[in-house]
């Protein structure tokens, strides 16, 4: 593929992932409004949610794919002048947070959250229960806090 069929290729793969990504954030973050209305008292009902929506994690890992595999040809495309400036680290920086929020909040209350569902922990313990729901909602602010700066940052470039 030609370099200059490789820039807006890498963009379009780019701008999926990043559809991909940020629209399954959204549903996610809608999703677990409605399974916290259902909990404690309908664990079935709260179950149902959790399941439907437990396959968003891949799709968003799929767009995280599309970024980075957009991003690297963009990147060829331009011969790496993004690298050096300063509003193309700030955004790296900020795309690692975006992973670790996941791993340090997300990942471990998510785990909590399906072994209650599973009946796999004892009952449903309410200072649990708004402890992992706490961190949830930290993870989805931060989430989208990150995004948003992403989003800015990457329109304007400031350096």
């Amino acid at each position: 593929m030609a370099t200059v069929q490789l820039l807006p290729f890498g963009l379009a793969l780019h701008l999926a992932g990043i559809t991909m990504m940020v629209g399954t954030f959204l549903a996610g973050y809608l999703n677990s409004r409605q399974l916290w209305r259902f909990l404690p008292h309908e664990r079935e009902k709260a179950l149902i949610v959790s399941r439907a929506t437990s396959r968003y994690a891949l799709f968003q890992m799929a767009g995280g794919v599309l970024i980075l595999l957009g991003g690297i040809g963009m990147m060829i495309a331009v011969h790496g002048v993004f690298m050096r400036q300063g509003w193309f680290q700030v955004k790296m920086v900020l795309l690692a947070l975006l992973i670790v929020n996941a791993a340090v909040l997300a990942r471990p209350a998510a785990k909590k959250l399906r072994r209650m569902l599973a009946g796999q922990e004892d009952g449903m313990d309410v200072l649990v229960l708004t402890t992992t729901r706490r961190r949830l909602m930290v993870f989805y602010g931060l989430q989208l806090g990150l995004f948003l700066t992403i989003f800015v940052l990457s329109a304007f470039k400031f350096n």
